[in-house]
């Protein structure tokens, strides 16, 4: 039997957990913590809790070593403990690149904000501990603790008066298989699963998670509203919309039937 949420909102500790979210049907807008590697789960906390209050301040980042061929530039933000893997395009300055990086993480922590706010049913805070834990160069060093996610789960809900948070943390057993994983609810409003989720898949990356695997844990016991306004909504259709053209090769709906119309054509007489 799933619990239907107002929201449900990835903490980390890496792109994974927004990913099997969204893989998941769950997740339907960027929120501050999709793309980024946390290590202290109360870091993030804090700063929801301030609506990102100076999240953003260039002095805090470091840049890293270059990852192979990786389009984007690590920068770690030494105040906060978190690395920003997927904001800062490869070889554009900081100076240059900072200004839509800050605008963009002040957009979607107005936007949790004010969801959060605005919520009449419980709001589920998602951590979904990254394959990476144990490697030393890692911001994600060790496993989220259960008391950790208690400590979010009481913070947000002294921050957001009258509001009610509920909690889910998938931890990384390797010895353990799908198959024989814990799936319990440690108290009222705590689901904790753990089994070796790691993506086993040749070539995947080291961080990569099996979401077909922890999409079904998910819709099994969540759903969630879809919280979209009428506009987001529309920009969504349209972002789809142009994605199905450009790899038509077309830049109109008329253009776009025509092409499926002759893809059915080409399919009907190589039947013959």
């Amino acid at each position: 039997m799933t619990e239907k949420f107002d929201l449900i909102l990835p903490i980390g500790q890496a792109c994974s957990c927004s990913q099997s979210l969204r893989t998941a049907g769950l997740q339907f807008a960027s929120f501050p913590w999709d793309w980024i590697a946390t290590r202290d789960i109360r870091n993030c906390i804090e700063t929801d809790c301030s609506c990102g209050k100076d999240f953003m301040r260039k002095e805090d980042l470091v840049r890293l070593e270059p990852r192979g061929e990786h389009p984007m530039d690590f920068y770690r933000n030494t105040r906060l403990d978190i690395c920003h893997n997927h904001d800062f395009p490869r070889g554009v300055p900081l100076d240059e690149a900072f200004p839509a990086v800050a605008a963009k993480y002040e957009r979607r922590f107005a936007r949790q904000d004010r969801l959060i706010r605005g919520a009449r049913k419980p709001v589920l805070l998602l951590r979904i501990d990254s394959p990476v834990v144990s490697r030393t160069d890692s911001p994600i060093i060790g496993p989220t603790s259960l008391d950790e996610c208690r400590y979010a789960r009481r913070r947000m809900a002294e921050s957001f008066q009258g509001k009610v948070f509920e909690t889910c943390l998938f931890s990384l057993d390797r010895d353990r298989p799908f198959e024989d994983r814990i799936e319990e609810e440690v108290e009222p409003g705590f689901l904790h699963v753990a089994f070796d989720y790691s993506d086993k898949t040749p070539g995947a990356a080291e961080s990569s998670v099996n979401q077909k695997e922890i999409a079904e844990i998910l819709r099994r016991h969540f759903s969630v509203r879809d919280y979209r306004t009428h506009e987001e909504k529309k920009a969504f259709a349209a972002k789809v919309r142009a994605k199905k053209y450009a790899k038509a090769g077309v830049s109109t709906a008329l253009g776009y039937r025509l092409y499926k119309l002759k893809a059915q054509l080409l399919k009907l007489l190589g039947r013959r």
